[in-house]
């Protein structure tokens, strides 16, 4: 194997010369040839020898890519990479669709992969995808063996068969827990545990739950049957008689004593009287209890039919006479009056006409 030397590649600028960068590569120097023909190993010795012309400047053109100019000349040579590894260009060309390794000096190969690194922490639950479509019925299974059924007996009773066969298993309650017939027989006065299964247990009891709503009230039961008449009762004390005195009056006496307790009305309320007095002219609250008060005044009542026409009245007696009307304006002249007689009988009398002159006060 061909000893490896550490070369030192500069990267420079195309138009000013300028080093941008500075890399070391640990190659064979055999591997990386010139035009002329020589080796990066005699160019070495070249340069050992005495300062020899300008050296040769490496140009790293990064990802080797189809149809493209690659050179090797006096001024650099081009560096690429290609499926990891790092290849000098060895003659100048330009590439083709499929990388041609006789152009190329392999220069450092891809190095072998690293240890896998540890298991990255578990990224957050994706959001549920939507429910997909129905998929198409199944073909119906074979047919299973025949079952065992159960027989449920409800609560465990003494001296009863319980049965546990090819036909069905009883199930049972026993203090609030479900057992299953274990084997095939006759209960005793006792609950034998042996010959049955547990299945479920009683649960404990739950906390009291919150106190009901009231119910709504019942409706009132009818009437019962009149009871006995109970026997007659002891004679009381002498009751203190109600003296009822009508409304109210200033300058009047009023009692209230052993023998009665006088009443009145004030303003349409019912007083009964608090202690002995006689009124002053006003009504003295404080001597007075309130019996019952005045209550609201009702409605206004519908009006009534109008009465039946009455019997004609009496005549009045004569008014007295009216005041003098004003004087009336001139009337017509009359027609002439009749004419009359004056004399001692109607044959020889004189006849004359006669007229009236209404006289004015």
């Amino acid at each position: 194997m061909a000893e490896k030397t550490k070369v030192r590649i500069q990267i420079l600028d195309e138009e000013t010369g300028q080093v941008l960068e500075e890399v070391d590569v640990l190659t064979s120097p055999q591997c990386v040839l010139f035009e002329d023909g020589s080796n990066l190993l005699d160019k070495i010795g070249d340069i050992q020898k005495a300062q020899g012309p300008k050296g040769v400047s490496v140009r790293l053109k990064e990802a080797w890519a189809a149809n493209t100019a690659y050179v090797n000349d006096s001024s650099y040579i081009d560096f690429v990479t290609k499926d990891g590894n790092t290849y000098a260009c060895k003659t100048s060309h330009t590439s083709s669709s499929t990388f041609d390794t006789s152009k190329w000096v392999l220069i450092a190969s891809k190095g072998a992969t690293g240890a896998t690194g540890p298991q990255g922490a578990a990224g957050a639950k994706g959001a549920t995808g939507a429910t997909g479509p129905q998929g198409p019925t199944g073909p119906a299974g074979a047919q299973g063996p025949k079952g065992v059924s159960m027989r449920l007996k409800e609560a465990w009773a003494a001296n009863t068969a319980y049965v546990n066969d090819s036909s069905y298993i009883d199930f049972v309650t026993k203090d609030g827990n479900t057992y299953a017939c274990k084997t095939s027989h006759t209960s005793s006065s006792t609950f034998d545990t042996s010959k049955w299964v547990l299945i479920a247990s009683k649960g404990a009891t739950g906390a009291t739950g919150p106190q009901g709503a009231a119910g709504a009230k019942g409706a009132t039961g009818a009437t019962g049957p009149q009871g006995p008449t109970g026997p007659a009762g002891a004679q009381g004390p002498k009751g203190v008689s109600m003296r009822l005195k009508g409304a109210w009056a200033a300058s009047t006496a009023y009692v209230n004593d052993s023998s009665y307790i006088d009443f009145v009305t004030k303003d349409g309320n019912t007083y009964a009287c608090a202690s002995s007095h006689t009124s002053t002219t006003s009504f003295e609250s404080a001597k007075w209890t309130l019996i019952a008060q005045k209550g609201a005044t009702g409605p206004q009542g519908a009006k009534g039919a109008t009465g039946a026409t009455g019997p004609q009245g009496p005549t009045g007696p004569q008014g007295a006479a009216g005041a003098k009307g004003a004087t009336g304006p001139q009337g017509p002249a009359g027609k002439d009056g009749d004419n009359i007689k004056f004399g001692t009988d109607y044959n020889s009398a004189s006849e004359v006409k006669v007229f009236f002159k209404k006289m004015t006060n």
